[in-house]
């Protein structure tokens, strides 16, 4: 009876420490437009936001079901140009046009999703790499529709019930956040449901996974559609973000940048994309002047990781606080032992 009472008193100590933790960080970023009154490092606090969405669900088919995937920006592209189109040819509130570029970006990643069951590692990646050239380029050519390389320009931005017309930096940075908070609620679920057992077990053997009753196909579908709805959304946030979208912007550097988000970050985790995001988010701004090296060292740095680190940032994270729990029970041990 006193071992369980003193597990029920750790376990809500616990929760108490981490509810005393998350209301700090929500202090902390909901205040954050407050202290940063510079548009600039409020734009890059954005995209991070924006990038740590898109990750999230790249995470989903890459980093839980182990499903290489580098088309990521070909979902995000379908989400932008989906509620942009509807926004301006049919204006369709940006509150509904989300929502459905999110569904649209969903049924493209049933469409991959078939053709590619039977795929794995290598030849995945490929395919996944030449979804997202073709979705570029039908983007590029459909000229009467998307604009070709012109683009698509005056999108819309979001409106409240008529009380805010135009969305400032500041409403953006709050839009994108609650965005962003409840993916990863939505993520967390995932992770902790049947359905986050299964990716599992899909990622660690998927003849195990099909030896114990999952059915694979149905996983590595929804895997997909999952991640591309959030990938969607990401989208629809992006064009009316920025109000200015253009088919290059959608291209295999973007994806690549996303995979090496969660590479680095730590794949299957939440806060390994966002510690990826914000990583290669902020210093890619710090190194503008290398132009065409960036690519280079973000390829060394992903190599790395992956050889000394395939945990990424969160492994290392991890890896440092059992060190010092450890080192701070050995002083509690000598110094109970030296009393003794």
């Amino acid at each position: 009876m006193k071992s369980k009472k003193i597990i029920t008193e750790k376990k809500r100590s616990k929760k108490n420490k981490y509810f005393f933790y998350y209301l700090i960080l929500s202090l902390i970023l909901l205040l954050v437009p407050v202290f940063i009154k510079n548009p600039y490092y409020l734009h890059i606090v954005i995209l991070v936001y924006l990038n740590s969405l898109v990750a999230l669900g790249l995470n989903v088919v890459t980093g839980l079901t182990g499903q290489v995937s580098i088309g990521q920006a070909a979902f995000y592209g379908i989400g932008a140009y989906t509620s942009a189109l509807l926004s301006l040819n049919m204006k369709i509130s940006f509150w509904l046009s989300c929502p459905i570029a999110g569904l649209v970006a969903a049924f493209f990643g049933l469409l991959l999703g078939f053709p590619v069951l039977k795929l794995r590692g290598p030849y995945l990646a490929f395919a996944t790499i030449g979804f997202g050239e073709i979705v570029r380029l039908v983007l590029t050519n459909w000229y009467s529709l998307t604009k070709g390389p012109m683009g698509l320009i005056r999108i819309p931005s979001p409106t409240i019930f008529g009380a805010v017309k135009s969305f400032s930096l500041t409403h953006w940075y709050y839009l994108i956040l609650l965005f962003l908070v409840i993916v990863i609620i939505a993520v967390n679920n995932i992770i902790s449901s049947r359905i986050g057992r299964s990716f599992r077990a899909l990622c660690d053997s998927q003849i195990g996974a099909a030896i114990s009753g999952i059915d694979l196909s149905y996983y590595k579908i929804l895997a997909f559609m999952l991640s591309a709805f959030i990938g969607g959304i990401g989208g629809s946030l992006y064009a009316h973000y920025i109000t200015v979208i253009s088919p290059e912007i959608f291209c295999f550097d973007l994806s690549f940048w996303y995979l090496c988000m969660i590479v680095i970050g730590g794949m299957g985790t939440v806060s390994g994309p966002i510690l990826g995001a914000i990583l290669l988010t902020v210093i890619p701004e710090y190194l503008r002047f290398l132009k065409d090296y960036q690519m280079i060292i973000v390829g060394i740095v992903m190599i790395l990781s992956v050889i000394f680190f395939p945990e990424g940032l969160v492994g290392i994270i991890s890896s440092i606080k059992k060190y010092f729990s450890k080192s701070k029970n050995l002083v509690i041990a000598g110094s109970k032992s030296t009393s003794s």
